[in-house]
Formats: structure tokens, sequence, C-alpha cells
């Protein structure tokens, strides 16, 4: 997909680039602003062995409901996309592996290539990311992407989506129909 000059792609991660990617997630300068103190105390930082048990051999497969993919702008791998699949609900997380990445609209870019993946190859019907309320960097960049503040006055998700796995005390749900 275009933006301006750049380019920006999902590649499907490989088994291989696990310790990489981890270290876009909990060692980059960007970190700060994901997880872990000060900000986010209640989401600690995990260490190798605790990601490595949530992105398993599962999420570097070519097929399944759990996937991971390599975020690539300007012919450079800049970070990562996941997306796991239950209930026509795809939920993603995403992270980009440095600052100096930030504000180039590739984090949005990358967000509206995995939802092509999931609507037309997953037949998702809904898309959603759970974050923290305190991430307002991240909230609007998933808004420039489509996504929408949950309200459960106007909105309905499966309960899983509402209290299941969530990460941080304060975790706000942003979704998108894709249908």
């Amino acid at each position: 997909m275009k933006i301006g000059m750049s380019s920006v792609i999902l590649r499907p991660a490989k088994f291989s680039e696990q310790y990489k990617i981890y270290q876009w997630l909990a060692c980059s300068d960007a970190t700060p602003e994901m997880l872990g103190p000060p900000r986010f105390p209640d989401a600690p930082i995990p260490n190798y062995k605790e990601f490595c048990d949530d992105y398993n051999v599962e999420a570097f497969s070519q097929r399944g409901n759990f996937r991971l993919y390599v975020i690539v702008a300007d012919n450079n791998d800049i970070g990562a996309l996941s997306y796991y699949l239950k209930d026509q609900v795809a939920e993603f997380d995403l992270w980009i592996a440095s600052r100096l990445n930030w504000h180039k609209g590739w984090g949005s870019q990358a967000l509206k290539e995995g939802i092509k993946i999931v609507s037309q190859m997953m037949h998702a019907e809904i898309a959603i990311i759970r974050l923290s309320g305190r991430n307002y960097r991240a909230i609007a960049a998933y808004q420039k992407a489509g996504f929408k503040l949950f309200d459960p006055s106007l909105h309905s998700l499966p309960l899983w989506c509402l209290t299941d796995g969530k990460d941080y005390e304060d975790a706000v749900v942003l979704f998108q129909n894709l249908n």
C-alpha cells in the first residue's frame, strides 16, 4: 500500500525472527509507551520466555487463527502485527520497533492491511484492539485506521472481548465492523 513515497506491507513472520520481534516489544525506545513502569505498572514487560509462551510456533505457522506478521516500510522491518481470531472477531496487536518510525502512518496502514487479511481470508466480521486508555497516541492511530471506541450502549461484542485477557486495568476496546 502506498503512503506518499513509502510502501507498507505485511510479511509473515518467521520462527527464526522470534527474538528480534521480542526485542522490538520489550527492549526498544518505544517500550515505555506500551508496557512496564512507571506509566504501565499494571502491564509488566514480559521476559523472553513469557513472550515465547504467547508468541509460540502457532503464531509463525502458515495458517490458523493466530498469526504474526512483520511490518515492512521502505524495505525495512519496522514492527509487528498479530491477530487472533475467535467467533469471527479478530483481535489485533501492533507495535512499532522504534520511535523513529512513529508519526509516519505506517501503523495505521499496517492495520488496514491486516484487516484485509482477516476479512477476506479469515471471514472475520469484527476487528478489535484492547489497550490502555492511557495510550492516547495509539488510540489516535487506531482511530485513523477506522477503529471506534466501544460503547456498550451503542454497540455489541461477544463477552470475551470485554472480559478475557485484559492486559491493563484501564483497558479500552476499540472495534471496527468489517462487513
